[in-house]
């Protein structure tokens, strides 16, 4: 026997075949999007996952032409292209109190209020409307092209012909859902969502149809499913015939939670890299020149830090994120921040997290912000204020030194910088190697 001609498969090979069988059976830990239909769309919306507690959770983005790599099962694939991208916005999806794409919007607006200044009337109007139309977006040949200007639905795992899949709820239709979820009888809103309630909820009834009068676009009309005596013999049949099988609450747990894939803290490095591409791509094709202005630099900064190079992972709405922030950070047992006998911070809130820090700040550090980072970095904080360890500022302000003419004098120094509108913020070579690198990002590889 040649046992030379045998050898062991490698693990390529096993990785690259298992991943060819699941995109070919439909297996995964994420589901696809369920469409709305012109016609009737029925949905079971699905329960909370255990340990969580919302069945709808916001998705906050904008559509931006940025450099994107390709993706293939999963996998990166090296290559590059650019295209319309959906881009988390880190509000709702980091925890951060503003957004790079928010500011940049908020800025061309200011510009465009200063250029059309002296403009009057629909002069006036018209020329708004046409700078604008990046930003806000508008009707091109009957029909509407949106902006960069960032958007909020709501997303929901539901069932549709008994296909498990992730649904969009825009906000009217959410507004439409509370409304369904008062009880007529006793004019009061239910304790439980009826949708959302395996056990006593009932369909959601979504009804496309077109505008009337030869109106473009589309009308939606939202309703519960009502029990008819002529399709079920009682009220419990009915329940009983709306109610989630076992089957598919088993099916339910195998994919990948609301929270995971949009909740606050899924936005990465990727997803500003890109935003910022976009951004600037958006700023040369219309001349706003927000990319030299200093306020703006100054904002580039602070994201620059807020998201740094070691929590780079791949955004884009959690699609190909691996590793949970709770795993990240649980796998090394021997990580000098780690509290085993503490809080588990990492199902903590950025919110929370940074309250947390911050109410220790103010009794132990006089005068001290916390500075803008990411949620791993404000977990390794959180575990220092638990172990009540020093914070590791980079020049804390000692409390037991306060001198009031210091503090005066610092006063008039802002107070010298406000007023002189020609002082110019100082950005280090790192941050302006980063910030000239994604403004040629892409251009070699059209």
């Amino acid at each position: 026997m040649d046992r030379s001609k045998f050898k062991g498969g490698s693990v390529k090979s096993i990785r690259d075949t298992r991943k060819d069988a699941e995109a070919k059976s439909g297996m995964s830990d994420r589901t696809g999007y369920h469409s709305i239909d012109e016609g009737t769309n029925v949905f079971r919306i699905m329960p909370v996952h255990p340990g969580n507690d919302r069945p709808y959770v916001p998705f906050r983005r904008s559509f931006l032409k940025c450099n994107a790599e390709k993706w293939e099962n999963g996998e990166r694939t090296g290559e590059f292209e650019v295209k319309n991208k959906s881009i988390f916005i880190s509000t709702i999806h980091g925890g951060t109190e503003q957004d790079i794409i928010e500011v940049y919007c908020e800025m061309v607006y200011q510009h465009v209020k200063q250029v059309c200044e002296e403009l009057k009337g629909e002069e006036k109007k018209k020329k708004e409307a046409e700078l604008l139309f990046p930003i806000r977006g508008g009707k091109v040949n009957k029909k509407y092209q949106s902006g960069i200007q960032p958007s909020t639905s709501y997303m929901c795992y539901a069932l549709k012909d008994g296909k498990l899949g992730r649904l969009e709820l825009y906000s009217t239709w959410m507004k439409k859902i509370e409304e369904l979820n008062i009880d007529e009888d006793a004019d009061e809103e239910a304790a439980i969502d009826r949708f959302s309630d395996p056990e006593k909820g009932v369909h959601l009834i979504i009804t496309k149809k077109k505008k009337e009068k030869g109106a473009e676009g589309f009308d939606y009309i939202l309703k519960k499913r009502e029990f008819s005596p002529t399709k079920f013999k009682d009220w419990n049949a009915f329940i009983e015939s709306e109610r989630v099988t076992d089957k598919q609450l088993e099916e339910f747990l195998t994919v990948k939670t609301l929270e995971e894939l949009y909740g606050d803290n899924v936005y990465r490095r990727n997803d500003y890299l890109m935003a910022v591409d976009g951004l600037q791509r958006i700023d040369e094709e219309n001349h706003y020149g927000i990319f030299q202005n200093e306020d703006f630099i100054a904002k580039l900064k602070e994201f620059d830090a807020a998201f740094p190079e070691e929590s780079e992972e791949e955004g884009t709405h959690g699609e190909n994120v691996d590793i949970s922030q709770k795993e990240t950070f649980k796998k090394d047992k021997d990580n000098e921040t780690m509290n085993p006998d503490g809080e588990d911070f990492t199902i903590w809130s950025v919110p929370k997290l940074r309250k947390y820090i911050q109410d220790y700040i103010d009794t132990n550090y006089p005068g001290e912000a916390l500075p803008a980072m990411a949620k791993p970095k404000l977990i390794e904080w959180a575990v220092l204020v638990e172990k009540e360890d020093d914070l590791p500022f980079d020049n804390p302000s000692d409390p037991t030194e306060t001198n009031p003419l210091k503090a005066e004098e610092t006063k008039v120094v802002e107070k010298e910088i406000k007023k002189d509108k020609t002082v110019k913020t100082e950005i280090t070579p790192e941050a302006q190697a980063r910030i000239d690198k994604l403004k040629n990002l892409g251009k070699s590889k059209k």
